[in-house]
């Protein structure tokens, strides 16, 4: 992929290390996590990945060019873990079982 502002999100697919990914959460514009959460409840579900393809993410996916490519409603959690930035991990599992554990 290339250079996000300064930031190499992803070099790689699949298979990589914690050195070859980065938690950018906290730089995802707005309306590409409000996309998100509109896909989770059209289909209704509790849980889902947003695969999205985009040269910019601070940026909205239309004014770049950028697309969601895939929708996982059995997202991998390791993906939130295997990070180089460890400190900023989403807490993923934990959320998940608070959850289940609420209910």
């Amino acid at each position: 992929m290339g250079d996000v502002r300064g930031y190499f999100l992803k070099t790689v697919c699949n298979q990589n290390t914690s050195a070859e990914n980065e938690s950018v959460r906290e730089r995802v514009h707005p309306s590409i996590m409000k996309a998100g959460s509109e896909i989770a409840n059209i289909f209704r579900l509790k849980l889902v990945g947003v695969d999205l393809i985009t040269p910019d993410i601070i940026r909205p996916l239309r004014e770049v060019g950028g697309v969601i490519n895939e929708i996982n409603t059995n997202p991998g959690l390791h993906h939130h873990y295997l990070i180089k930035n460890r400190q900023d991990n989403a807490g993923v599992a934990q959320a998940i079982l608070e959850y289940i554990l609420s209910q």
